[in-house]
């Protein structure tokens, strides 16, 4: 059984997820994305340098942000890995580590301590924290994921 398994609680996740990532739609201009299924609902943001989905995880109680390079102009297929065996998804805080901003390494200790937890409270925590340190490091994302491949 899953974690957050209420409908209500789960639409009220994923309302406050747009809400908190919709910065992305109005400054990078990406088009967005909603994937639900049983025990996640991915909220996938594609831009024409970079991409970002939000998974909410039901099963685990938590939020993972991910990010890549597109791929004839879409998100590749896979998951860390596509069918040839090459990782085109990274989590944020890899990202963040090769930020050139000053307080980078604070943004990378911070979403990395936020990120343990599970619950519905830590949803809500970490969602905030990870749309904070994403609005920190958007004009440079693309960079930042150029490095990782």
């Amino acid at each position: 059984m899953a974690l957050i398994s209420d409908v209500l609680g789960r639409d009220a996740m994923e309302r406050h997820a747009a809400a908190e990532f919709r910065f992305l739609v109005i400054d990078a201009g990406a088009s967005v994305a909603r994937e639900p299924d049983a025990s996640r609902t991915t909220l996938a943001y594609l831009m024409p340098e970079a991409f970002v989905e939000v998974e909410l995880d039901w099963q685990e109680g938590a939020v993972f942000v991910l990010a890549g390079r597109p791929v004839n102009s879409g998100r590749p297929d896979g998951y860390y890995v596509d069918h040839r065996g090459r990782k085109v998804r990274w989590h944020l805080v890899r990202a963040v580590d090769y930020s050139s901003r000053p307080d980078a390494a604070d943004v990378a200790a911070d979403l990395r301590r936020v990120t343990r937890g599970s619950g519905r409270d830590a949803m809500v925590g970490q969602i905030d924290a990870l749309a904070a340190a994403l609005r920190q490091v958007l004009p440079e994302l693309p960079a930042l994921v150029q490095q990782l491949n």
